[in-house]
């Protein structure tokens, strides 16, 4: 069985795509950040559904309008908190190709 490294199997996907490496490098860095974008994202979303909201801003006004128990939440409260700021991070690094 012939072992593939991952140099051989880049260097086979730029010849069938006809590609530059740079370009090859920067499209699937790219690809990869917004498939983990979109994971954080359904993940964010479920969460907040929970409450009937969309943002953590919004948990944030039903805990302090008392429509919530800060206490029943706070682990939820904590992980949108967290996967707002991941999707902030990826957003920031995924940039337009030149």
């Amino acid at each position: 069985m012939q072992t593939v490294t991952l140099e051989s199997l880049q260097q086979k996907a730029i010849n069938v795509l006809n590609v530059s490496q740079e370009d090859f490098l920067k499209s699937s860095i790219r690809s990869l950040l917004q498939e983990k974008l979109r994971s954080i994202n359904i993940e964010r979303i479920a969460t907040c559904r929970k409450y009937n909201v969309t943002s953590i801003e919004e948990l944030d006004n039903l805990i302090r309008e008392g429509k919530v128990n800060e206490f029943l939440v706070d682990e939820d409260f904590q992980h949108v908190d967290f996967l707002t700021w991941k999707v902030k991070e990826l957003e920031s690094l995924i940039v337009e190709p030149d």
